[in-house]
């Protein structure tokens, strides 16, 4: 699909219009986790600001359930891909970061990178 029109137009609010937007700045780790939370609270997700919570496992979770609808998930300037690669705490490779990523054939998830 191409949508084409002057700038200021408004193409993008209508390709967007059924879609929840959720953006997460990875400048750092912190950012990110913050932006999870964010969502969290966004989606009431329940116990998601209890201290021990898994606030990525927990947003993956609810945004690969069918009935959270069509979503966008960005990943603003992702460009350590170690963020990505590396064990989140763990000894397990399961709990690589990317693997926190939701599926769902109702979502997409694009990342923006300067590398």
């Amino acid at each position: 699909m191409a949508i084409v029109g002057l700038g200021g137009a408004g193409k993008t609010q209508i390709a967007l219009s059924d879609y929840a937007v959720f953006w997460i700045p990875v400048t750092n780790f912190y950012s990110m986790l913050g932006a999870y939370l964010e969502i969290g609270r966004q989606l009431q997700i329940s116990n998601v600001e209890e201290g021990k919570a898994d606030v990525q496992m927990l947003v993956q979770r609810r945004l690969s359930e069918e009935n959270s609808g069509r979503w966008l998930l960005v990943f603003d300037n992702a460009d350590d891909i170690d963020m990505w690669t590396e064990r989140a705490g763990s000894t397990t490779a399961s709990d690589r970061r990317i693997n926190y990523l939701p599926k769902s054939k109702y979502g997409s998830i694009l990342f923006t990178t300067r590398s």
